[in-house]
């Protein structure tokens, strides 16, 4: 029976760089198993070994079947044969004899599908080609075991179509498919299980929605993380002037009013602010809500306010929408005192959205089209202006 069995592999490099720390995990009859994770992460490190290519430095491994490995486009590969004769030379490295040869060349060529360039040197090919020929040489043979490192991502959409669905021909016929790719929508058409390494660990093995959504949600994470911290380092300061301030803005949605500088997306928000303005001065509040990269995504003026009082006062502006327009991710918000001369205050803060509804796109994006409407008054009296 196929199978391939690791337990406890474990892979040190000769410069002191861990490429693997103890993984297990087995693979039977039919599975076709999709690695995941960032670069650097051991995937093509965990292929070496489960070719042959690589002795690992401690653990044991178990592979019974003929494996075929399409490791590095290259590798291996004398560039200067053509494409039919390298196809020959895969046959005759296989055992097969000169008639089994003949009967199953027309076939590697047909699927290839380089026109002439199939009796010209393999140097003179694009990647894209030496992928379609290397990948005919391997799949026709028909595998045991079937290793494919990153190999689909250069070929266009017609042959990774065909190429799929040579792979589910194969593992109905009982071969195995390792298959190692960044490209989510292949992994989920050609696997029915997926395992995710990071820093040469085994993080997570199961079906390919959960994994996938998994991985997927950890690297929206990390970036945001990256984001913020960027955002921090370089967002412009707090500032008050001329008695001039602002000293309390907060954001949340009605649903969950605990929740400080947190709206819920496509449900109602309100935004209070509450700050301190000099006597009889005229001055309005901006309101911005843009992305970690600077980019603008929402911006609001209330109306024109002037205090009747002859002393400071605490003045509150209360900001409602209806829904909310962003989905899930962070954004900045940014509050800004404006006189007809200048900007008196302006303060910033990090404001978190929660999407139970996620649509498609970037973090954060448009939901729902969303204004703002405020209403501003002196707080002690409710005086208007």
């Amino acid at each position: 029976m196929t199978s391939v069995r690791l337990a406890e592999v474990s892979k040190v490099f000769p410069n002191g760089k861990v490429g693997l720390q103890g993984i297990s995990f087995s693979v039977s009859d039919g599975e076709r198993v999709g690695l995941i994770g960032p670069n650097g992460a051991g995937k093509s490190t965990l292929l070496s070994i489960i070719a042959g290519v690589t002795e690992p430095s401690s653990g044991a491994i178990q592979v019974d079947g003929e494996v075929s490995a399409i490791l590095s486009l290259g590798l291996s590969v004398r560039e200067e044969l053509t494409g039919r004769a390298y196809l020959q030379q895969e046959c005759a490295l296989r055992g097969m004899s000169d008639h089994e040869v003949q009967v199953l060349l027309p076939h590697m060529v047909s699927f290839a599908d380089i026109g002439a360039f199939i009796d010209r040197p393999l140097r003179t090919y694009s990647t894209g080609m030496k992928a379609r020929v290397i990948f005919a040489a391997n799949a026709w043979i028909k595998p045991e075991i079937l290793l494919l490192d990153e190999v689909l991502s250069v070929g266009d959409r017609d042959f990774n179509e065909k190429a799929s669905a040579k792979i589910r021909e194969l593992t109905t016929l009982g071969s195995i498919l390792i298959f190692s790719s960044h490209s989510m929508a292949a992994l989920e058409q050609m696997c029915d299980r997926c395992i995710r390494l990071d820093s040469g660990l085994l993080v997570d093995d199961g079906d390919v929605g959960s994994v996938v959504g998994a991985y997927l949600e950890s690297v929206s994470t990390r970036h945001e993380d990256l984001a913020r911290s960027d955002w921090l380092s370089r967002s412009a300061p707090a500032f008050s002037k001329d008695g001039w301030s602002i000293d309390h803005v907060q954001l949340n949605s009605p649903a969950s009013p605990d929740r400080d500088l947190t709206a819920i997306s496509k449900e109602p928000a309100r935004l209070t602010i509450r700050l301190k303005a000099p006597p009889r001065e005229v001055f309005k509040v901006t309101v911005k809500i843009s992305r970690l990269d600077g980019r603008s995504l929402l911006e609001h003026d209330s109306p024109k306010f002037c205090s009747k009082q002859d002393t400071h006062r605490d003045v509150e502006v209360r900001l409602s929408l209806a829904s909310f327009p962003l989905s899930d991710g962070y954004c900045s918000l940014e509050v800004l005192l404006r006189t007809e001369e200048d900007v008196r205050a302006r303060v910033v803060h990090l404001l978190k959205v929660i999407d139970f509804r996620p649509t498609s796109g970037g973090k954060p994006t448009y939901a729902v089209a969303g204004q703002l409407s405020s209403i501003i008054s002196e707080v002690a009296d409710e005086a208007s202006r």
